[in-house]
């Protein structure tokens, strides 16, 4: 075996992905936030609905443990918002959602790509604690 996925394979054996709570992915318990929960419900209560299902789609998705294409291409919409669009392997068939990269959604990408972390929460679960402020 190569050694990158060697320690790769030691490092998810060893449970060093950390599992995200909402009040994490918020920072509301201390650590560096990948949205702030008024970022949140701006972006809930001001955005398109298209913007709003794919956030949703994409959280729905990761709490189902499909498997996670790994995209690192970035693109700008026609309103000129940064997104991502996000495939999955959905049991042999591919499925995905168009994400638009509000605060630190990047780096939450990046983190899910390098298996650092994984969530469990589903976008009203994450909104419900957004309004908890």
């Amino acid at each position: 075996m190569e050694k990158w996925r060697e320690r790769r394979s030691k490092a998810s054996q060893n449970g060093d992905i950390k599992t995200l709570s909402t009040a994490a992915f918020l920072g509301k318990d201390g650590s560096t936030p990948y949205v702030k929960p008024e970022e949140l419900l701006a972006f809930n209560d001001n955005g398109r609905i298209a913007d709003i299902e794919g956030m949703a789609t994409l959280f729905n998705l990761i709490k189902g443990r499909h498997q996670i294409i790994i995209n690192r291409k970035d693109g700008k919409d026609k309103a000129g918002k940064a997104y991502k669009y996000q495939p999955f392997n959905n049991g042999g068939m591919a499925d995905g959602a168009k994400v638009v990269l509000i605060s630190r959604m990047a780096d939450f990408f990046n983190d899910l790509y390098s298996k650092k972390v994984i969530t469990e929460f589903t976008y009203d679960e994450l909104l419900e604690e957004a309004e908890r402020a």
